[in-house]
């Protein structure tokens, strides 16, 4: 999952919970895992578990640690992947702004102007990207 929006991640749980009328904590825990245990969050389970008690843990604790391992911070591999495979749907302005909202994330001087912009372009539908190309 996308843990670079913590708050819509959270947010999309918390309705699913609300829909499919999931109260207890070991369920919630458990349904989240089930829907979240990938990449980072994974290393992250696997070094929680090793000191924590997660059956007993109450769901609103799992999520403060969760929030607490995952505020602000950002792995730069993955996120540079993610530039690497974006594409350009259809709307060039939904692909700008989902482009700037990965570009947020990364931290200061990780990629030169110039490397943004050819991973831009590159992204962009192909006579789109040529028109790029041709004026830069």
């Amino acid at each position: 999952k996308d843990v670079f929006n913590l708050t819509g991640v959270l947010q999309q749980l918390e309705a699913q919970f609300t829909i499919k009328d999931v109260v207890e904590d070991a369920r919630r825990i458990g349904f989240w895992l089930a829907a979240n245990l990938i990449g980072p969050v994974l290393s992250w389970l696997i070094r929680f578990s090793t000191t924590t008690d997660i059956a007993s843990l109450d769901y609103a604790v799992f999520v403060l640690e969760f929030e607490r391992a995952f505020a602000g911070k950002v792995d730069t591999f993955d996120l540079l992947n993610k530039f690497s495979s974006m594409n350009q749907k259809n709307n060039v302005d939904g692909y700008i702004a989902e482009f700037d909202k990965y570009r947020s994330f990364l931290p200061a001087n990780t990629l030169s102007n110039k490397a943004l912009t050819n991973l831009f372009i590159k992204g962009l539908q192909p006579t789109l990207a040529k028109k790029f190309r041709l004026h830069k």
